[in-house]
């Protein structure tokens, strides 16, 4: 919240109300550049400093291109590991089948677009195993989210 509103009150019922951050005129820029980067960062999926994404027990190791589930490595093919870091990237948010399309498959893809299905469906086969969490999710009407706080739909 920028505003020139610098009353104690008037910070604590923009807080309370929904704000994430208060800042009040006049303000420096390099200030509000280092807040929107901090809240941009927050947003962002944590990655740990070895660029692994971790979710539930399932852990993407962005550097080594590995992919491991209970501390077992699942052999993935280059498209279905780059589906799964796409959908890592987008934790807990809907993706579109058309984002999910462009980024892996790029904005050119002319084939048919149940490709998706296909390798979401292989995804679930080798991540989603019966014993285990699901963590990959339909949204019907969307795409796919990859989370471990939806039930199935």
């Amino acid at each position: 919240m920028l505003t020139a509103r610098d009353y104690v009150g008037d910070k604590v019922a923009g807080l309370t109300g929904g704000a994430d951050d208060y800042m009040t005129k006049p303000f420096e820029m390099e200030e509000l550049a280092a807040r929107v980067e901090v809240a941009l960062r927050h947003s962002q999926p944590e990655f740990q400093k070895n660029g692994t994404l971790r979710i539930a027990n399932l852990a993407v190791d962005t550097t080594a291109k590995r992919v491991t589930r209970a501390g077992q490595i699942i052999p993935l093919t280059q498209r279905e590991y780059e589906l799964l870091v796409e959908l890592s990237k987008h934790q807990n948010e809907s993706c579109s089948r058309d984002e999910l399309l462009n980024a892996v498959w790029g904005q050119d893809f002319d084939g048919q677009p149940n490709i998706l299905d296909v390798y979401v469906r292989n995804l679930r086969h080798k991540i989603d195993t019966p014993d285990q969490q699901k963590l990959i999710h339909t949204v019907r009407g969307t795409g796919y989210m990859l989370s471990d706080q939806v039930a199935t739909v």
